[in-house]
């Protein structure tokens, strides 16, 4: 299993943090976001990580040198030199050439989260799994499910219809990941490089082809998108992992 880490974005909305430093870079109890996440992913036996850069890009390619020297998990940095015009589903299709042929898991670059969330969508139902926490958010990516069985996975999907929230943990098997780049690149084709990859899982799902979910149970997790969810992360969810995981 690998790992696919999306780290490119321009993270506006939290200016002036984000003015030199890209947000994965950013330090939680010490030590950057991406780090938090890359001992995550290290503990579940991830082989290696590929992580898509484009803004200041070069700081964490420096990053992940310095890792290597370390002897940790080891990363392989690529770059999307349209970041600045795409959105995430141009940062998948970047990693097309390391990652078709194996199973894989991605992630986003700016999500804290307990470890056990990881454990639960790589071990979770089906070829496409997607951690899905019962919290909901009016802004954030909603899902529609029957059971572990996800029915929509979009920022349009209504409130009163949604059954939980898309944490930007996605975990495909060597088949799934097929799937969608097949259909990430009919997206890419038609000039759709402005969408979220999971236009392409939503494609998937229309065709009915099986996406499955697992659920947080209540673990604490936080998206980092401004400086409100900067603070929770750093005064709330932090705190909350530590506790769980330093004293076991």
């Amino acid at each position: 299993m690998r790992a696919l880490v999306l780290a490119a974005g321009q993270a506006i909305r939290l200016r002036p943090f984000t003015e030199e430093t890209p947000k994965c870079l950013l330090e939680m109890g010490g030590k950057p976001i991406l780090a938090h996440l890359l001992d995550a992913l290290a503990g579940q036996g991830i082989e290696d990580a590929l992580v898509v850069t484009g803004y200041l890009g070069e700081q964490i390619r420096t990053f992940a040198r310095e890792l290597s020297g370390q002897g940790c998990l080891p990363v392989t940095v690529v770059e999307n030199p349209r970041y600045a015009e795409t959105n995430n589903l141009t940062s998948v299709w970047v990693a097309r050439e390391a990652l078709l042929g194996s199973a894989f898991v991605i992630l986003y670059a700016d999500i804290l989260f307990d470890p056990d969330i990881l454990k639960g969508c790589l071990e979770g139902p089906g070829e496409i799994c997607l951690a899905v926490s019962r919290e909901l958010y009016e802004e954030s990516k909603k899902v529609q499910a029957r059971g572990t069985r996800v029915l929509a996975v979009s920022k349009t999907v209504p409130l009163a219809e949604a059954t939980g929230t898309f944490l930007g943990i996605a975990r495909f098997s060597k088949h799934g990941g097929q799937l969608l780049y097949a259909e990430i690149e009919d997206l890419t084709r038609h000039g759709a490089t402005d969408q979220y990859y999971t236009a392409a899982v939503e494609r998937l799902i229309a065709k009915g082809v099986p996406v499955h979910c697992s659920v947080t149970t209540g673990l604490p997790w936080v998206d980092i998108d401004g400086p409100p969810e900067l603070r929770r992360a750093q005064e709330e969810i932090l705190p909350k992992i530590a506790a769980t995981h330093f004293s076991r």
